[in-house]
């Protein structure tokens, strides 16, 4: 990241409204003008905070968008409203499905060396609220997004609805078996489940027999090993990994331009840069700063924070990153 070279800022963000019956498939690209979804761009003044984690079973994010389209704003706020949700959830009914994509990144003049220009998704997730916090003349809502949030109100399925083949949770299998029939339930392909864990081949006895609702398949993973394994859905992916290990140990990232000082938390440290698409959940990290060189080694990327605005400031990133595991440690920092 040394030397980077900041072009314009790019913020896009796709809605995929609520639709009565017909296709509820998500469009292969959601930010295509012809795909269907509603797309808002930096022409609006956006304030956009996301919080990812990967001890964490939900990513949220609020984005706060001032004169948003009129039947955009009427539909958010008619089946979003906190009255309505709070209902719904009263009478055990599911919230409208509404798919909400986010991406940012930079535009670079023609000729800047090293420099791709482009925004990539940073956020996949589905409406779960949404409310008025300035009124006219400009009128400003805040809208509230949580990865797979309708999982919080739908059973595991008897039977595969396709096959019709039975469904339940294997009762003697593996903790990567169990991993891969989780991911199927929350509606993942073996391709989109990322799994590393060394308790991969530990024979597990009915672990799934508590698990009703598909919410509590993530935890479920998560408890398995008393907070060794690490399991997070990021960007329309399901991670199931050992805590402090990184994905790919030759992808490491450099952070060496700070906003600000980077400091020790009581779990590693956390520092400010510049919006980045390379910093990601569960990679690994170099932190060099000059004015806290105390800090300064490898770490793995646990928690991330993005302030991302349109006509302010910020377009930064806050990196949260843990000490790895002791094989990681070896390896990413060149010594094994």
């Amino acid at each position: 990241m040394a030397g980077q070279s900041i072009g314009k800022r790019l913020i896009r963000i796709a809605f995929q409204l609520p639709r009565a019956g017909g296709d509820q498939s998500a469009p292969t690209n959601p930010f295509d003008a012809n795909s269907g979804t509603v797309i808002l761009d930096e022409s609006f003044n956006m304030n956009v905070r996301i919080k990812k984690a990967a001890l964490a079973y939900q990513n949220v994010a609020h984005i706060q968008v001032t004169n948003l389209p009129q039947h955009l704003r009427e539909q958010l706020l008619t089946n979003f409203n906190q009255y309505r949700s709070g209902q719904l959830e009263n009478f055990g009914t599911r919230q409208p499905l509404a798919r909400v994509w986010i991406a940012a990144g930079y535009e670079y003049d023609p000729g800047t060396v090293g420099k791709t220009s482009g925004a990539s998704t940073i956020f996949v997730g589905e409406v779960s609220g949404c409310s008025l916090i300035e009124g006219p003349p400009n009128i400003t809502v805040e809208i509230t997004a949580r990865t797979h949030q309708s999982d919080k109100s739908r059973y595991v399925a008897a039977t595969d609805p396709k096959t019709g083949a039975d469904n339940a949770a294997p009762t003697v299998t593996t903790f990567r078996q169990f991993a891969l029939w989780g991911g199927k339930q929350l509606g993942f392909d073996e391709a989109h489940i990322k799994f590393s864990s060394s308790y991969g081949d530990y024979i597990l006895q009915n672990p799934g027999t508590s698990i009703v609702m598909l919410s509590a398949i993530v935890p479920a993973l998560q408890d398995r090993y008393w907070g060794k394994v690490a399991a997070f859905i990021d960007d329309d992916f399901l991670y199931v990994m050992d805590m402090r290990s990184v994905i790919n140990k030759t992808d490491l990232i450099t952070l060496n331009e700070f906003i600000g000082v980077p400091c020790w938390t009581e779990v590693g440290v956390e520092g400010v840069v510049f919006m980045n698409t390379e910093i990601r959940l569960a990679h690994g990290a170099k932190f060099l700063s000059s004015q806290n060189p105390s800090l300064n080694g490898t770490y793995v990327i646990m928690e991330l924070e993005y302030m991302l605005t349109t006509r302010q400031t910020p377009f930064y990133v806050k990196v949260s990153g843990y000490p790895p595991a002791d094989s990681d440690n070896a390896v990413i920092n060149g010594t094994a």
